[in-house]
């Protein structure tokens, strides 16, 4: 519906009243009398928070009065409570624009604009810090509509840090409870590298099932600890699951059961291997979502995945190159083979869940040494000329 608005108030009556307060009566411009108008009960107490939505269809917009009254179990009235808000209707709104700016108000209408569509929109914006100095700061948005009303001003405030100052010297996480800083599980990492990724199998034998927090944090060279960043997750005895179904689609998910169906052999690590159809399919970036469903009914999480498409990606072109990779499996270290020269040849080596672990670039040439930076596993090897798709093939590595 149009309008409607959530009624919240903190009623002290320690003075107004020495018994509990039992009926809690309102209503909007007009009195109707007491006993006659909108009430609900609410619990014993001489303290009484209220939160209620009152639907606002049939009231006009503009400027309207809120009117609230108590009564306790000897049927005496409390004064009563007023207050005023502005009535409006929501679907006559429409956001021509939203600004922010930062500490500063240059004035309604100059701030930074904000790209928007729509009267419900996300906001996700990059905003450059570099000019700002460290500390406090106070961030600010407003919109607004088509008839040129300003929103109120939204603000949040935030701690702005030269980060290259930083150096990172520990690195510590801990699930549910704090034992106390630096005394959490420690994580090897790179030092002195201002980006770096950690990558930690977590023994969770000792969890039980159930909802729980990952919180991680570092230190810096001067002894200072960075804020503690939190991840729930839920933990759960997979020996009691099942997979029954396994089911994927690409770009539009058609509900729950309706995707394409994969044919797998139940075991307790699933590896899939199979076609898919992308003819019909347009040149550029797609996402292959998957997902399974258990003995329970109860579906997983969606995994998703990223990839292009080119020109020349069909299987005809993988076969008009001789190529041979050679050894097979490889220690890290292979050769790779064309029949003919071949130019802007791009190769690019990703791991079972596309993360890539090298790529390289060549020139004029028909062979090429390629090295696997990474564990031992099943690669995927993608060999690109001239921006299309000459071969992809997996290969192992000892």
């Amino acid at each position: 519906m149009k309008k409607f608005t959530t009624l919240f108030f903190l009623l002290l009556f320690v003075n107004a009243f020495s018994q509990s307060t039992y009926r809690v009566e309102y209503f909007i411009d007009n009195d109707d009398g007491y006993n006659t108008t909108s009430y609900y009960t609410v619990s014993a107490g001489d303290d009484i928070v209220l939160n209620k939505t009152i639907n606002l269809t049939k009231t006009s917009e503009g400027l309207h009065t809120l009117v609230l009254r108590v009564k306790d179990d000897n049927s005496n009235w409390s004064s009563a409570h007023i207050s005023h808000f502005l009535c409006t209707d929501m679907h006559n709104w429409e956001i021509l624009e939203a600004e922010y700016f930062i500490d500063t108000d240059p004035g309604y209408g100059n701030a930074d604009k904000l790209s928007t569509s729509g009267n419900d929109f996300l906001l996700e914006e990059t905003i450059n810090l570099d000019n700002l100095s460290d500390g406090v700061h106070t961030l600010y948005i407003r919109a607004k509509d088509k008839k040129g009303y300003w929103s109120t001003t939204h603000m949040s405030h935030f701690i702005s840090k030269t980060v290259n100052q930083w150096n990172i010297t520990d690195l510590e996480y801990f699930i549910d409870n704090d034992p106390g800083v630096g005394s959490a599980t420690k994580l090897d990492f790179v030092k002195g590298k201002k980006d770096f990724t950690v990558t930690k199998t977590i023994n969770l034998d000792n969890i039980k099932d159930g909802l729980h927090t990952l919180f991680i944090r570092t230190k810096d060279e001067n002894g200072n600890w960075s804020s503690t960043f939190v991840s729930h997750f839920i933990c759960e005895d997979m020996d009691k699951w099942k997979i029954e179904e396994v089911e994927y689609f690409i770009d539009a998910d058609p509900g729950l059961g309706e995707a394409t169906k994969i044919n797998f052999t139940r075991s307790s690590k699933l590896v899939f291997n199979f076609n898919v159809d992308l003819n019909s399919f347009s040149e550029g970036m797609h996402t292959i979502t998957f997902r399974s469903k258990n003995n329970l009914e109860i579906w997983s999480r969606n995994y998703v995945f990223n990839f292009e498409i080119k020109e020349g990606l069909a299987i005809t072109n993988f076969e008009n190159k001789h190529l041979l990779p050679y050894p097979s499996p490889t220690t890290g270290q292979f050769t790779i083979e064309f029949e003919d020269e071949l130019n802007n040849i791009e190769v690019v080596i990703t791991d079972l869940s596309g993360r890539v672990v090298s790529e390289n670039k060549f020139s004029n040439t028909d062979k090429i040494l390629a090295n696997i930076n990474g564990d031992k596993g099943i690669y995927v090897v993608y060999i690109f000329s001239e921006n299309k798709i000459e071969r992809i093939f997996k290969i192992e590595k000892l």
